[in-house]
């Protein structure tokens, strides 16, 4: 038999490996990714091919657009981190309209070179053209392609009617979502395709406020969501100081965390959270030894503790496997992290498949993004007042609540408050106070639940300092908290997510939350299902499911008994 002969693996072959195996949530595994490359290509791969290509070494074929298609070879960076870092900034900075010349690339490079820790105390590198030159064919500039557009008042009538503020990412264009959408949804309302609609004075072009409404009518409002980010100061007092340490050169806050909210426009589905914070692994995680996925959350960290391009973009693809047979309309704001995100899928030839991204307009009167509108305040709202509550338990029994509290305890909150507390007719109600659902008639309300969290803590906060109940708005959602995207930041940003893993999260002392056994849950199950038997009207759901998780119970511990007396032979 002959031998078989080796076919070369192209760039373009090798990042297409890559985007298919980013592409799914649960990672495929090297025997599928080999079925699906040959079948795809038409050409034979090992296993450890493919193994080579996933590695590190390949990192930098996600954030490349390929120029030359059959091109074997392109060579890697010298400094890979220091590129993944300047890519990040330099699309950053165009985005945002900002004149990115070589000489600031340069510039951008050095300062990053003294922030990323790798890199400290070794002597930079001379930035020559040819690395300059090896660096732009990595990793083209955005002016070459699609930049973003986003206020309609930059345009001409004629260029009013293009979907330029509606950035969509699962079809080719916008025209093919709409049309897409007709099997999905139940009103069929087709675009204008006249002249543009003007405002009252008959002069402003308004043409993202309406596509935007006559979008959100192609899809039931079970359909439309909203995503957002809530910075996140999770043991601020109300005396709002903030306290920060210096982490190789970088300043970074103590107990922070970045909150990543989720829900549909009816408030009937609300996601997971997500979490960023500083630790791989916090330790209060560890020592109770509770995963994070126990909690109903998905935790996530870097340097910063805050998005980032790699996460977003991990988020959406997430959030669209989730919306698994369906169309959903997904609305975000138009910062810099959720662009990025937005064109690193574009260029990956792997959409979305069943969400429709719309980019927000900013700084319109009649639409605004629904969390920012109230619901994030009163996600906040909740949570200020389970940590007041803490704070006078803690302090009646001696104990220092700034200390025995720790990131663990504070999730908790969270998803309390996220899962259980806040009511749908809130989310709903902030939802039509946005305006993304159709102009607003008359002034919509402040739903009553956010006004009444806002006076229990009001009260709450008085028992102590009652000069800080006049300031009571600013410490449900001080300004501290307020998103940064400042490009005076933005290397140290970006250098910062690069700093190595916290062990913790913040100051707190180690508590150690003593493990559960079996039989100590199965006691504790006795007595929760002989209390609700000894009411005189007792859940009958609640006893039957008591009873289904006992029985699965008995299993585990017929199964660990077994265990241990096989143990016991040997």
């Amino acid at each position: 038999m002959p031998p078989v002969r080796r076919q070369a693996i192209t760039i373009a072959e090798k990042k297409a490996i890559r985007n298919f195996y980013n592409g799914f949530e649960s990672k495929p595994g090297q025997k599928a990714i080999k079925e699906w490359f040959e079948d795809t290509f038409q050409k034979n791969i090992s296993q450890a091919t493919i193994s080579t290509v996933l590695s590190l070494k390949y990192d930098y074929l996600d954030h490349t657009d390929i120029v030359n298609e059959g091109a074997v070879k392109l060579r890697p960076a010298k400094f890979p981190v220091l590129e993944n870092a300047l890519a990040e900034w330099r699309l950053r900075m165009e985005q945002q309209n900002v004149s990115v010349s070589s000489e600031s690339i340069r510039h951008a490079a050095m300062e990053l070179w003294k922030e990323i820790p790798v890199y400290q105390n070794q002597p930079p590198p001379a930035f020559s053209n040819g690395w300059l030159e090896k660096f732009k064919k990595r990793h083209p500039f955005l002016t070459q392609k699609e930049v973003f557009t986003t206020t309609s008042s930059q345009l001409s009538p004629q260029e009013v009617l293009r979907p330029v503020s509606l950035q969509q990412v699962s079809h080719n264009s916008l025209e093919s979502a709409e049309s897409s959408s007709h099997t999905h949804t139940q009103n069929h309302l087709p675009l204008p395709n006249r002249p543009p609609i003007l405002d009252d004075t008959g002069s402003q072009p308004v043409s993202d406020v309406v596509r935007i409404h006559e979008l959100k009518n192609r899809y039931a409002v079970r359909d439309i969501y909203n995503m957002d980010e809530i910075s996140f100061f999770w043991k601020l007092t109300p005396k709002r100081i903030i306290r920060k340490n210096n982490v190789a050169g970088v300043e970074r806050n103590k107990a922070f965390v970045t909150v990543t909210i989720c829900c549909n426009a009816d408030g009937t589905e609300r996601l997971p959270l997500w979490i960023i914070g500083y630790s791989k692994e916090p330790r209060a995680f560890r020592a109770a030894k509770i995963p994070p996925h126990n909690l109903n959350i998905i935790w996530r960290h870097n340097g910063v503790a805050m998005m980032s391009d790699s996460i977003m973009e991990e988020w959406l693809r997430w959030f669209d496997s989730q919306m698994e047979g369906r169309s959903v309309l997904l609305l975000l704001d138009t910062s810099s992290v959720h662009q990025t995100s937005i064109e690193n899928i574009r260029n990956s030839k792997y959409p979305l498949n069943n969400v429709l991204v719309v980019l927000l307009p900013p700084n319109m009167t009649s639409i605004s993004n629904p969390c920012e509108q109230g619901i994030n305040k009163t996600f906040k709202a909740h949570y200020r007042r389970f940590w007041i509550y803490d704070i006078l338990l803690k302090t009646e029994k001696d104990i220092n609540p700034l200390h025995s509290v720790n990131i663990l305890q504070a999730v908790r909150w969270m998803v309390d408050i996220w899962d259980y507390q806040i009511e749908p007719a809130t989310i709903a109600g902030y939802f039509r106070r946005s305006g993304v659902l159709g102009p607003l008639l008359e002034a919509e309300p402040e739903p009553f639940e956010t006004s009444r969290i806002v006076s229990q803590l009001q009260q709450t906060v008085s028992r102590f300092d009652p000069q800080k109940t006049a300031d009571i708005e600013n410490f449900i959602d001080p300004p501290e908290e307020l998103s940064q995207d400042r490009n005076g930041q933005l290397v140290s940003q970006i250098a910062a997510q690069f700093l190595p893993d916290r062990d913790f999260e913040t100051d707190e002392d180690e508590i150690i939350e003593p493990s559960v056994s079996l039989k100590d849950a199965s006691k504790a199950l006795d007595v929760i299902l002989k209390f609700e038997q000894q009411q005189d009207f007792g859940d009958l759901n609640f006893i039957k499911t008591l009873n289904v998780y006992k029985k699965s119970h008995n299993i585990k511990i017929e199964k660990s008994s077994k265990m241990e007396f096989i143990n016991s032979l040997f």
